[in-house]
């Protein structure tokens, strides 16, 4: 033939003509496709899900809040949940997982080596997965050659996550707590001084009435012994110190109040801000495409390989008898 037309027919009818040649290349393809299914290392992908909490709740002002009307929504938003997966990549639970779930003896890597660490996060951040879902819940999944091991760092990797998490705001409350326990102190050792002082006055003076001006000018009883000298000077002192004392003790009882607030939650097994929905368990087939899948794919690609080769090879000798 002097020239050869590329139409559906055509290649048809030259993919026909050859198909021995395509049958073969193809049969080799799944042979070649079946025998890389059975020895490549299989891998296996352990997936846990779980539900972010609305961290709102555990906040003192709502804990104990007064006002019924507040209604705050029981699931974390998007915020709450960007946050958890900053929290899941971070170094420090990288970390904090690899050395629960001892993976640097698993994997057999040596930690006195300066650059152990850096290899094992490398390969540890390959097999890690976190994401989103659209229905607002979070799934992690950790692939492994060893299905128990997957699905022990699945679980664990939950687990420090939520502690992670809890614990930001378990600290920031800490914090508070603290600061809020040395201001109480402060206030005691004052109040002991202004005791001190109040009573000292009062067997000087002879003046046991309680007379101060933070009581709405509440007096009672009869002033007594207002021959004593200096009676007048030691009854303002006594006034004066009465006044910072009574301000101290309402500042003391309020301060109090608050420890008791910020103490609330700060426990482990108290106010956990993850629900786990699915826990990971240990899979049975492995990740990646299946053997008929792997078998249909090689199958086909050896097809349109050998067809292509076919079809190069009539092009150019037709194209030779042409020149000729």
């Amino acid at each position: 033939m002097s020239t050869i037309r590329f139409d559906l027919i055509e290649i048809i009818q030259i993919i026909r003509r050859n198909r021995r040649i395509v049958i073969l290349i193809s049969i080799a393809a799944a042979v070649l496709g079946t025998a890389f299914y059975f020895i490549k290392n299989k891998k296996y992908t352990a997936v846990t899900e779980f539900i972010v909490s609305n961290p709102s709740y555990t906040d003192r002002n709502n804990l104990f809040s007064a006002n019924e009307m507040t209604f705050i929504d029981y699931f974390g938003g998007d915020d709450d949940i960007d946050r958890v997966i900053v929290m899941a990549e971070s170094d420090t639970v990288c970390s904090k997982i690899i050395a629960n779930t001892h993976l640097a003896e698993l994997y057999k890597f040596d930690l006195t080596k300066p650059d152990a660490m850096f290899r094992l996060k490398q390969k540890f951040s390959k097999a890690f997965k976190i994401k989103r879902t659209e229905y607002k819940d979070v799934e992690l999944s950790y692939t492994d050659k060893d299905p128990q091991i997957a699905a022990d760092v699945a679980n664990e990797s939950e687990r420090v996550i939520e502690a992670t998490y809890r614990g930001y705001y378990n600290n920031v409350r800490q914090r508070a707590y603290e600061a809020i326990s040395d201001k109480v102190h402060q206030e005691d050792s004052t109040i002991s001084i202004l005791t001190d002082s109040l009573a000292a006055l009062r067997d000087k003076y002879g003046l046991y009435d309680i007379i101060s001006p933070a009581r709405e000018n509440v007096i009672i009883g009869s002033v007594k012994n207002t021959s004593t000298a200096g009676f007048g000077k030691g009854m303002e002192q006594i006034q004066n110190i009465e006044a910072l004392k009574d301000q101290f003790v309402t500042d003391r009882a309020k301060h109090t109040s608050y420890l008791t607030e910020f103490a609330t939650g700060r426990k482990s097994e108290q106010l956990q801000l993850t629900q786990v929905i699915s826990t990971a368990k240990p899979p049975i087939d492995p990740s990646g495409p299946g053997f008929l899948l792997t078998l249909l794919a090689c199958t086909l690609m050896g097809f349109f390989f050998s067809s292509f080769v076919v079809l190069i090879s009539v092009y150019y000798k037709a194209v030779i008898a042409v020149q000729r």
